[in-house]
């Protein structure tokens, strides 16, 4: 192999592993994909970035050899190499920051106080147990009390689909909140810098399941919670959220 060829290893390698950094770092921002998924695509992307590591070192490996170098001469280059790679990343990584999902205004301080709790349940069962517990789902009354409410939600839930108080009656065209099934206030769903694009869609076609409750989930292209209706038997019908289901409630 020429030094030409050598040359273009050598920046295959740096382009390659340039990539896979900047579109790990900004998966969520560019390509719009929802925390409830992230984690998921960032380990697939961390394995072919080990896979493309390895057939890249291969490649290096073999342009030495044709290059008549001696095994102690890869080895030693090798590692010169990975060194000055992992220092150019670092140089270049500090003028290029990245939005993350930690990347939030910390909210103002509010009287609202919640609690959530994490388990695989559907929205009927989280109902009971707020009822045996004297705990009610989270409710509001405007989009600016949804907020203080969502607002004091730690990171580290940003990837569940928490169950919050409002519902419809099947048939019915409006969403209210509730406590214990008595619905109060204006239809929730005329609030609509609350609700995801196309929300609500009263039916999930890929479940054919009708949709009657309502869960809020973090979006990471618009970075704030946001609602959707969910079936009150979609965990049945799909494993895509297992492990990532809770309930926001309030505690007397």
């Amino acid at each position: 192999m020429t030094e030409i060829n050598i040359l273009l290893v050598d920046l295959l390698e740096k382009a390659s592993s340039l990539m896979l950094a900047w579109l790990d770092d900004n998966l969520v921002k560019y390509l719009g994909i929802d925390a409830n998924h992230l984690d998921l695509i960032n380990t697939t992307l961390q394995i072919f970035s080990l896979i493309g590591v390895a057939v890249l070192i291969f490649l290096r490996i073999r342009s030495l050899q044709a290059a008549n170098k001696s095994w102690h001469s890869i080895i030693i280059r090798m590692v010169l190499f990975l060194i000055v790679l992992i220092l150019a990343l670092s140089f270049v990584v500090q003028f290029f920051p990245t939005k993350t999902l930690g990347d939030v205004t910390p909210p103002e301080e509010t009287d609202i106080s919640i609690n959530i709790k994490v388990e695989d349940l559907s929205y009927s069962q989280a109902m009971t147990q707020c009822q045996e517990n004297g705990w009610h789902l989270a409710t509001f009354t405007n989009e600016e009390e949804f907020e203080q409410i969502t607002s004091k939600i730690p990171e580290a839930y940003r990837k569940y689909q928490l169950y919050i108080g409002a519902f419809r009656l099947p048939g019915a065209t409006h969403y209210y909140c509730h406590n214990d099934y008595q619905t109060f206030g204006s239809p929730i769903d005329e609030m609509s810098g609350i609700w995801h694009e196309g929300e609500p869609s009263f039916f999930d076609w890929r479940l054919d399941l009708e949709e009657t409750y309502v869960a809020i989930y973090w979006s990471s292209v618009e970075q704030k919670w946001l609602c959707n209706d969910v079936s009150d038997t979609f965990l049945m019908k799909t494993h895509d959220f297992d492990g990532l289901i809770g309930y926001v409630y309030f505690q007397d």
